[in-house]
């Protein structure tokens, strides 16, 4: 935890939270069962992706609806991070942090449809829908 230096505890707690609220990365999975949970990190790589870039562009307009989910998100990745130790309990508790960020995904959705580089793949996609 390192309480002997707090700029130790600032880096350790850090290091911590990006564990808990990304892991596990793929090149942490050593045996056949651990890439049972690579969907759902890949997904959740998408999801949050999308999730920022919707609170970027709609922060101004709609913070009463984000910023409680941002909050709570934050609060729960935080303290799973300060006082769990092991991270397969960590995963599978984390589960409310991402539903709740998962709210803030059609924000990012909904920018990603307007955007041009959609709207380009769309048209030469289109065959596939006639």
């Amino acid at each position: 935890t390192g309480f002997e230096n707090p700029f130790t505890f600032l880096k350790n707690s850090l290091i911590a939270f990006i564990f808990t609220s990304l892991g596990p990365f793929p090149w942490q999975m050593r045996y056949l069962r651990h890439f049972l949970i690579l969907p759902e990190t890949i997904l959740w790589y998408l999801a949050l992706f999308f999730a920022i870039k919707g609170v970027i562009k709609f922060i101004k307009l709609r913070y009463r609806a984000i910023l409680p989910l941002i909050i709570f998100s934050i609060i729960i990745f935080g303290a799973l991070s300060l006082y769990l130790t092991n991270f397969g309990i960590a995963t599978r508790i984390r589960m409310p942090a991402f539903i709740s960020l998962f709210c803030l995904a059609p924000f990012g959705i909904n920018w990603a449809s307007n955007n041009k580089i959609i709207k380009f793949f769309s048209k030469k996609l289109d065959f596939l829908t006639t």
